[in-house]
């Protein structure tokens, strides 16, 4: 089964990351997890933990048992939603996990080249893809994966750019 996880931002001022939002330095803290969003935009991240109990029960006069599932959400962070991304399903060096707003760097052959990863779905292409787009006969994600190339993750979208250089 396909892993569906998401990542955002939680804003906590004991947090050791500081990334841009709107133009806004925001310091805290990514979590990983299950995305829960409100009717009021909120989002949260994080674990539900299960808890399930055998009951006994009687009905009409005989015993019956049924299984009780409660499901607790334990662990879930507020999270800023222009931070949250979806898990792409691809790994990149040493195993970590390619989300939805990284900045990867790819080396194709000895030519090394900065990528961010978007979902395309408003563009009526329902898929994660590289910005730029690479020219090639799949989705460039995929084309990367495919073709072995070295794929590092190097920062996300909102990271705070040093010296006033610009992500692509």
């Amino acid at each position: 089964m396909r892993e569906i996880l998401f990542r955002g931002f939680h804003e906590n001022q004991l947090g050791e990351s500081v990334i841009l939002v709107n133009g806004a330095e925001k310091r805290g803290t990514w979590v990983e997890g299950s995305l829960i969003k409100s009717e009021s935009g909120h989002c949260y991240i994080g674990e539900w933990l299960v808890s399930s109990k055998a009951i006994r029960f009687y009905c009409g006069g005989s015993r019956k048992h049924r299984t009780e599932m409660r499901y607790l959400g334990m662990g879930f962070a507020l999270a800023i939603p222009e931070t949250v991304g979806q898990f792409t399903g691809i790994l990149a060096c040493e195993k970590k996990k390619i989300f939805e707003g990284d900045r990867i760097k790819a080396d194709e052959e000895g030519e090394i080249s900065e990528y961010s990863i978007a979902y395309c779905g408003e563009d009526d292409y329902p898929a994660f893809d590289c910005i730029p787009h690479i020219d090639c006969d799949s989705n460039g994600l995929s084309y990367l994966k495919g073709a072995d190339c070295s794929v590092e993750i190097i920062g996300t979208i909102f990271d705070v750019p040093e010296g006033g250089e610009e992500k692509p």
